[in-house]
């Protein structure tokens, strides 16, 4: 019996032709990169100890607190950062866009909170709801300041604001609930009396009832009649809720 093999001059060459490489490359498709797409879920509030702040989040949104730093996250979702620092210049809120971002800034006499996004596209109104609700833990309280006295003893003076200083704060708080977006609040003000005659002033910016409030307890230790003598008292008062 005999076994025959294919000659070499039968064997298919290995090589393919100029017009089998090009249907292959025609057939080749990239795959398409699709984008995740986002739904919002419900607000819900919550705190975020390590930024002593509370805030509306979607429920589906992810939220890892690092060090002084919040960021909120899900696909399809722009990243939310909110951070806490130092006091900038000034006391309020201040919002802004830039390149479809969104940046909210809320300072107080002591601290800073700044929440702010990359492009957010469709969901830009919904960060700016999420950066709007940055709420401080309140802390209601007039800060340390020094007041400047001549003429009058120092501790005379001190003795007679101390039993108003409830009376002071509540000027301010009055204005604070006035206002829903109050944040802190300063006043400068004087008293003297010259040879007789009295005066006190209060720096204006702060509403006519505050003013009334403050200038009526000045004007009731002016008048007093420990503080004998003439002298001159001014004062800073910052007050916060923050």
């Amino acid at each position: 019996m005999f076994i025959r093999t294919p000659s070499a001059s039968r064997q298919l060459p290995l090589t393919l032709s100029f017009a089998a490489l090009l249907s292959l490359s025609c057939k080749k498709e990239e795959a398409q990169v699709t984008e995740p797409t986002y739904t919002p879920g419900a607000l819900e509030t919550k705190r975020f100890d390590a930024l002593d702040l509370s805030l509306s989040v979607p429920n589906n949104v992810t939220a890892q607190e690092k060090g002084t730093e919040l960021l909120l996250e899900a696909p399809g979702f722009p990243t939310v950062t909110i951070s806490i620092g130092e006091k900038g210049n000034g006391v309020g809120r201040m919002s802004s866009t830039g390149s479809g971002g969104i940046t909210v800034k809320m300072m107080g006499p002591e601290k800073t909170w700044m929440c702010k996004s990359g492009p957010a596209g469709t969901h830009k109104e919904l960060v700016k709801s999420i950066c709007d609700s940055m709420k401080p833990t309140e802390n209601p309280r007039i800060l340390p300041t020094e007041c400047k006295v001549e003429g009058w003893d120092d501790k005379v003076v001190k003795g007679l604001f101390m039993p108003h200083s409830k009376d002071i704060a509540g000027c301010f708080e009055a204005g604070a609930k006035a206002d829903p977006k109050f944040i802190s609040a300063s006043v400068s003000a004087s008293m003297n009396r010259n040879a007789g005659s009295t005066s006190s002033s209060l720096s204006t910016g702060q509403p006519a009832a505050v003013q009334d409030c403050l200038k009526a307890i000045f004007e009731k230790v002016r008048d007093d009649p420990a503080l004998a003598g003439d002298g001159s008292y001014s004062c800073n008062l910052t007050y916060t809720l923050y």
